[in-house]
């Protein structure tokens, strides 16, 4: 994922957001799934999405924080 640091503050949080909800919903979805019945190959897909969804809601709340402090600096 490329991330544009030049982004404000609320923008590059709000985006880290809307992916942690994404992958909470994603993992909500696997808790309740009957897991004998379930496919492999689903089980890969859903934890391969929720790892990424994960590092780029991480990625996206770091760049968040500098722009937070550049922000700030700027005052």
């Amino acid at each position: 994922m490329l991330i544009d640091t030049s982004r404000s503050y609320i923008d590059l949080q709000e985006s880290a957001e809307q992916r942690l909800s994404a992958v909470r919903g994603l993992l909500q979805s696997l808790a309740l799934m009957n897991i004998t019945l379930a496919d492999a190959n689903d089980l890969r897909y859903l934890s391969e999405a929720a790892y990424l969804l994960t590092e780029d809601a991480y990625d996206l709340a770091k760049a968040a924080h500098h722009a937070a402090l550049r922000e700030a600096s700027q005052r």
